[in-house]
């Protein structure tokens, strides 16, 4: 393979990557519908870790179909590989959490602003004017 080729094809990489993340997504939202709000919440909650699974997926993927077979043979290699999937998880669960948190604080101000209401009558209060 021409290193012209290779490189116009490592091109299309990122958006393969992102391809399986928006089919991750996807799937979430479909699965989504009809459920209740506390399992939604739950599921909101763990989408981090769902998401550091698959990119370590991706990293160690690309890295078996990338490197020659003696790379696995050194242990410094798989040192630093380690290494890699250990930043990765820290920064992704980081990553992941932040986004959790703005859109969870986003949910509880448009709550606030009643833009969202509660469909569940569990939720909701009681009004004393019918007792």
């Amino acid at each position: 393979m021409k290193p012209q080729i290779y490189l116009r094809l490592s091109l299309l990489l990122p958006y393969l990557l992102w391809g399986i993340a928006l089919l991750l997504v996807q799937g979430l939202l479909m699965w989504s519908v009809n459920r209740q709000v506390n399992i939604l919440r739950k599921v909101f909650a763990a989408s981090p870790f769902i998401l550091t699974v698959l990119i370590l997926i991706e990293i160690n993927l690309l890295s078996v179909a990338t490197q020659d077979p003696s790379f696995y043979s050194s242990l410094a290699d798989f040192k630093d590989l380690m290494a890699l999937n250990g930043r990765a998880v820290v920064l992704t669960l980081a990553g992941g959490y932040l986004c959790v948190g703005i859109a969870f604080g986003l949910y509880k101000l448009l709550q606030h602003l009643k833009v969202i209401k509660e469909n569940n009558p569990e939720l909701q209060p009681v009004a004393t004017e019918a007792l």
